[in-house]
């Protein structure tokens, strides 16, 4: 819609301005009328408008002189002249003040204000086109700065760079120079229980949503920047640090988005160069938040001192936890995850991975346990979702870890039995040796089908209730098998081992991995054989 304001100091020229068309019908609409020029700016203070149909001789402020003013204040208004015979002269003003047309208002037929308003109507539209189509091509030019001023400081601030390369980005986006330089790394608690109560619709809503409300705070505190990583975790790094700059983020976050945010700040430090080392000391930080309760700030000079204090390390024998699991006693069992757990706890200043690894342990002697009897424990189903090493290496808290595996161990032993008390019938062990051998092709149900002589739907019905998975589920959990087996090989490529292992998607495989095991191949790689 255009929208116009009709000024003219006759009432009944105003009248018949408009009833003389069926304004909204062609495309406009009347927003008000005045009198004379003064009154007619009183309402372009407080009204949108597009086009002035304005009236030339009018007391107090007349046509012309509105025109000068409206060209100052509004120069996206168009203009429209309505005159007398008279007029000609200052017709010709207007005309050069800028008016688009003029119309005789004793001689103004409905057919020539149409044709005349829809020339103006065309000439608005176009201007809102072509400036929609610059902000459009200004907010993409704009967002593609951001990302690439982004991309550049996270590359300097996560990976370790030479002095050139951090002095080229310093350089190139003019970061200001400090003596107290800190690093910080924040933390959405709960990550994956705020993203499982979909209040904020999707993941991507929900990270801008804390970005946006990071950054304002930060530019109101001296600035700093702001790199996005996944997995909920934010890093600032800021020339000028204050405690309460954390405080008014982790505030903010309770009062407007529900969420408890966590901090791990390095040392301050004066040399731009250390910004990786730093980074690196923030996020160590952070992982001390494993302890206790969440919603906290973690300096990492208070934890040197405490570790320094703590040299004890959590360790035990292997024996009577094995013990159990071939006596197959679950209360036992439960009570001795339990005092592990205890035990852990008394020991807060040990770093989280070594207690993370401490607890993968675990899980290995329940793997190797069931292997004792033909299970394989990929096979058991997901508890909460999770797969045993995946819920330890993604778990935030200690406590986490423990209420999931307390939890687990139930499921376990329920598979556990049906291992124990269950043979597979000729047909099933047929085709579980089939996935073994064809499990890096493209193995099909239907072939499988066919080699037991069996329909499909009732294979698939018939392995899941003699084996507890899925025919994929079988296909999946030894694919991952042999992929954890190739990873040893370090002349192998990641994308290399992911097609000899049934994917051609090495992106697919990366995320199907993690999944699974919690962490990357290459991470995986890197932690159990140091390559």
């Amino acid at each position: 819609m255009i929208k116009v304001l009709i000024v003219e100091d006759e009432f009944l020229v105003r009248v018949g301005l408009k009833t003389l068309i069926a304004w909204e019908e062609e495309g406009f609409e009347l927003i008000a009328e005045a009198a004379n020029g003064l009154e007619a700016l009183g309402l372009l203070e407080n009204e949108e408008c597009d086009l002035l149909l304005t009236d030339i001789q009018m007391p107090q402020m007349d046509g012309l002189t509105l025109l000068r003013r409206v060209k100052e204040l509004y120069p996206h208004i168009k203009s429209m002249i309505l005159s007398n015979h008279d007029d000609f002269e200052m017709v010709r003003t207007a005309l050069q003040l800028g008016a688009m047309d003029y119309i005789l208002k004793l001689t103004m037929e409905p057919q020539e204000l149409i044709h005349k308003l829809r020339a103006v109507q065309a000439q608005i539209e176009q201007e809102r086109s072509d400036l929609s189509q610059v902000k459009r091509l200004n907010f993409k030019i704009e967002m593609f700065q951001k990302e690439i001023r982004e991309k550049r400081f996270y590359d300097i601030i996560t990976k370790a760079c030479s002095k050139r390369e951090i002095a080229e980005v310093l350089q190139e986006f003019q970061f200001p120079e400090s003596e107290n330089y800190r690093s910080v790394m924040l933390q959405i608690d709960n990550y994956q229980g705020v993203l499982e109560t979909n209040t904020f619709k999707s993941e991507k809503l929900l990270i801008q949503s804390v970005a946006n409300i990071m950054m304002e705070l930060v530019r109101g505190r001296g600035g700093g920047e702001l790199i996005v990583l996944e997995s909920g975790r934010f890093s600032l790094l800021l020339g000028s640090f204050s405690e309460k700059l954390l405080e008014e983020i982790r505030d903010s976050m309770k009062r407007y988005l529900k969420l408890a945010i966590s901090c791990g700040v390095s040392a301050p430090f004066s040399d731009i160069y250390q910004v990786h080392a730093a980074f690196t000391e923030a996020e160590y930080a952070l992982s001390f938040n494993f302890y206790g309760s969440a919603d906290k700030i973690i300096y990492v000079d208070s934890l040197a001192a405490a570790t320094g204090e703590n040299p004890e390390r959590i360790s035990w024998s292997d024996e009577p936890l094995s013990r159990l699991l071939e006596q197959r006693d679950q209360d036992a069992v439960q009570r001795f995850i339990s005092g592990i757990g205890a035990r852990m706890s008394r020991y807060p200043m040990v770093e989280p991975s070594e207690v993370k690894e401490q607890w993968i342990k675990i899980i290995h002697l329940f793997s190797q346990s069931l292997s004792e009897v033909g299970g394989d424990i990929y096979s058991i189903e997901p508890h909460q979702g999770k797969f045993p090493f995946q819920a330890v290496r993604n778990a935030e808290t200690m406590d986490e870890i423990l209420a999931w595996l307390q939890g687990w161990v139930d499921v376990y032993f329920q598979y556990l039995n049906h291992c124990v008390n269950h043979q597979w019938r000729p047909e099933i062990q047929l085709v579980a040796q089939t996935i073994k051998e064809q499990y890096a092709t493209n193995i099909k149900l239907m072939d499988l089908a066919r080699a037991v002589g069996y329909s499909e739907s009732y294979l698939s019905v018939l392995y899941k209730k003699e084996t507890g998975e899925t025919i994929m589920d079988s296909i999946t959990r030894y694919r991952l098998k042999k992929a954890k087996e190739l990873l040893k090989d370090k002349t192998l490529k990641i994308y290399e081992i992911s097609e000899a292992v049934g994917y051609t998607d090495s992106n697919y495989f990366g995320k199907f991995f993690r999944k699974i095991e919690g962490i990357y191949p290459q991470e995986y790689r890197k932690i159990y054989f140091n390559i």
